[in-house]
C-alpha cells in the first residue's frame, strides 16, 4: 500500500486505518497515523486499537494523543476498562499499566470497574493480582460478588486473601452479597469458600431474603446443606 497516495478525506482515512488495525497490519497502521497529522482520529479508531490489543499500534496512537489513556470512550469506559471487558491479553494489560501508566483506580461509571472486569471475565486470578500490584483497591470494590457469580473459586480466594470483606456489597446502592450471588447462580464451590471464611448468613438481600431463604426458595438442596452446616 502506498501511504502517500491514500485519499486524505476523513472518511477514507478512518476506513483504511480501522481496516489496518483490525487486520493487524501494524506498519501500515503506524504509517497512516504518522503521515496524516491533519486528519482527526475518531474514537472508534481508538476503540478498534484497544480491541485489537496491539501494543505497537496503541503505543503510536498514545504518543500522538496522550489523553486517550484515561478518557471515557463514547460512554464505553476508559481504555483499561474497555480492554479488560473485552478480555484483552495480559501482555496488553501489562503494557497499559506498566508503560502507558493507566490507573486501575479510575472508573468511568459507564461499565464495570477494572477490578470488577478482571474478577468477572478472566478465568484465573492473575489479572486481579496484576491490577492490585498496580494500585487497584480491593475493599468495597464489588469484585468478590462478580467472581462468586461466575464461579471463579481461585479469584474469590485471592480477593479474600488480599483483604476483601467476605460480605462486601460493592459500591452500589443496592446490596449484592457474594454468598447470595453464589447461591443464585448455583456456584457451590464458591459458596463453600465464602462460608468457611465467615460469610454472614443472616444478611438480607433487596427482597429481604437471607441466603438460606434464597436457597430454599430455589430448591437448592446442596446449598441448603452447606448453609445448615451439614456438608
Amino acid at each position: 500500500m502506498d501511504i502517500d497516495e491514500i485519499p486524505t478525506s476523513n472518511e477514507a482515512f478512518s476506513s483504511m486505518l480501522k481496516q489496518a488495525i483490525e487486520n493487524n497490519q501494524i506498519e501500515v497502521a503506524k504509517n497512516l497515523i504518522h503521515k496524516h497529522d491533519g486528519i482527526p482520529i475518531e474514537d472508534d479508531i481508538v476503540r478498534a486499537s484497544i480491541y485489537a490489543g496491539s501494543i505497537p499500534i496503541f503505543r503510536t496512537l498514545l504518543a500522538k494523543m496522550p489523553d486517550i489513556l484515561n478518557e471515557n470512550h463514547d460512554r464505553r469506559g476508559t481504555t483499561l476498562e474497555i480492554a479488560l471487558s473485552s478480555q484483552a491479553p495480559s501482555e496488553f494489560i501489562s503494557f497499559l499499566l506498566s508503560e502507558a501508566g493507566a490507573d486501575p483506580k479510575i472508573c468511568s461509571g459507564w461499565t464495570l470497574s477494572p477490578l470488577q472486569s478482571a474478577a468477572s471475565f478472566y478465568e484465573t486470578p492473575n489479572m486481579v493480582r496484576l491490577l492490585v500490584e498496580h494500585g487497584a483497591l480491593v475493599q468495597r470494590s464489588g469484585a468478590l460478588a462478580l467472581a462468586a457469580r461466575k464461579g471463579r473459586v481461585d479469584t474469590v480466594r485471592l480477593l479474600i486473601e488480599l483483604g476483601e470483606d467476605v460480605n462486601d456489597t460493592g459500591p452500589g446502592l443496592v446490596p449484592v452479597f457474594p454468598a447470595h450471588c453464589a447461591v443464585k447462580y448455583r456456584q457451590l464451590e464458591v459458596l463453600k469458600v465464602l462460608v468457611v471464611h465467615g460469610a454472614n448468613l443472616d444478611l438480607r438481600d433487596s427482597k429481604d431474603r437471607t441466603v438460606l431463604m434464597l436457597a430454599d426458595e430455589m430448591g437448592y438442596k446442596e446449598a441448603i446443606s452447606i448453609l445448615q452446616g451439614k456438608a
